[in-house]
């Protein structure tokens, strides 16, 4: 190969094999420079991540779930509410429920339920401010908060999903129940980035009447409140997808 000096360059690296599905990193390293040692060897490598699924799977489109931490004592709510509603009016693929956590000032806030301290970590030890918000619970760079709770206005980082999920609920008028059936459908053995892959399954309620929303007189109308985590744990149940 005769690489220009100061010109980019794409280079086809043949008979590169992958044996195995799932998360990969691939290290590149360079040796010699049109056929001469490099003077400066700092910069001579590069690493990427990769993913590799079996031939004929199918990319799923993902859904992207975007968490908003908020409170009854959180002035500025309604407007953040509606910059939301807004901005997602067009979004047809993304979850937006809301977590209710207590507030400095020790402000009672009707919705929030014991399992929502757990979620207060998503701040990264921080402390808890408004507005905050998680999207797919990723980090990102150059934000000045710890995370993955963090100031965002709009930043959807679109990962392919090799998972499709179909939700059942059915509810019992006779004793008021209402029994979840959830099924998971996997294109690959592992997914992308993760290591240990959990569902969580929450209730949501839409259309609480709140009348103690501070900046709102009158009544405030919630949406999108969790009401209760349906999986063992907060952080979901473990699931292994090792056999599709």
């Amino acid at each position: 190969l005769n690489v220009p000096s100061h010109e980019i360059t794409t280079i086809d690296v043949p008979g590169v094999k992958i044996n195995n599905e799932g998360n990969l990193d691939v290290k590149l390293t360079v040796k010699k420079v049109n056929g001469v040692d490099d003077s400066d060897v700092a910069d001579n490598e590069m690493t990427s991540s990769s993913f590799a699924y079996r031939e004929g799977g199918q990319i799923l489109r993902r859904n992207v779930l975007l968490e908003q931490f908020t409170s009854e004592g959180y002035s500025e709510a309604e407007f953040v509410d509606e910059s939301y509603k807004e901005f997602l009016a067009d979004q047809s693929n993304v979850i937006w429920v809301k977590h209710h956590v207590k507030t400095k000032g020790g402000f009672i806030d009707q919705f929030v339920t014991d399992f929502e301290k757990k979620y207060v970590s998503l701040y990264g030890g921080a402390s808890t401010f408004f507005p905050a918000a998680c999207f797919d619970r990723m980090k990102f760079l150059g934000m000045q908060d710890p995370g993955p709770a963090y100031f965002v206005e709009s930043n959807v980082n679109m990962i392919p999903s090799f998972a499709e999920l179909n939700v059942r609920p059915k509810h019992n008028e006779a004793d008021n129940t209402i029994t979840v059936k959830v099924n998971l459908n996997t294109q690959a053995n592992v997914m992308p980035g993760q290591t240990d892959l959990r569902l969580t399954t929450w209730l949501v309620e839409d259309g609480i009447v709140s009348t103690e929303q501070k900046g709102v007189s009158g009544e405030y109308i919630q949406d999108g409140v969790i009401r209760a985590v349906l999986s063992e744990d907060v952080w979901g149940d473990k699931v292994d997808i090792s056999s599709y």
